[in-house]
């Protein structure tokens, strides 16, 4: 999941590259993670989404669409959801911190 979070891969098609059902996958990797795989996913993109507004010009509708979110509106929505704060917020905040 972690090589692939640029690809958006579903946990079903996941299981079924890997031979097994969705239903014993996703209770293995909970059992394992302590997350669902989709939770899992979530969270990846979640800290894929921070490191791209730190180190890259990319606007917020190319991370979006880099990241596979439906819109940019969405990637917002999200992002604000996990972080407490929107995306340019963020971006704007983390390059004050480090200068």
């Amino acid at each position: 999941m972690k090589q692939k979070i640029d690809e958006y891969i579903s946990p079903e098609e996941i299981a079924e590259s890997l031979g097994v059902s969705y239903s014993w996958f996703r209770k293995m990797f909970k059992k394992y993670v302590d997350v669902s795989p989709s939770q899992y996913q979530a969270h990846l993109r979640y800290l894929r989404s921070k490191e791209l507004l730190e180190t890259t010009e990319m606007n917020i509708s190319e991370i979006a669409y880099k990241l596979n979110f439906e819109s940019a509106g969405h990637f917002c929505t999200f992002f604000r959801k996990k972080e407490g704060i929107p995306p340019l917020q963020y971006r704007k905040e983390g390059r004050n911190i480090k200068k």
